[in-house]
């Protein structure tokens, strides 16, 4: 399983391993703004906290 990076920044190619969800899923996060990023240059990255903050919303709305 891959590991996330404690305070790192992903790609979204990583973050597509890390979710273990498809590319286009995780472009459609990105663009409904479900998934939070930022553009660095010319490269988009997700950081560690956007994913783990993803995932908490995620379980929080299942568990209601």
């Amino acid at each position: 399983m891959p590991r996330l990076r404690p305070h790192g920044k992903h790609p979204p190619h990583g973050s597509v391993a890390s979710l273990q969800l498809g590319r286009s899923a995780v472009y459609g996060l990105l663009r409904t703004r479900q998934l939070a990023s930022i553009i660095l240059g010319r490269a988009r990255r997700i950081p560690t906290h956007a994913l783990t903050d993803f995932i908490r919303t995620r379980l929080d709305q299942e568990a209601a």
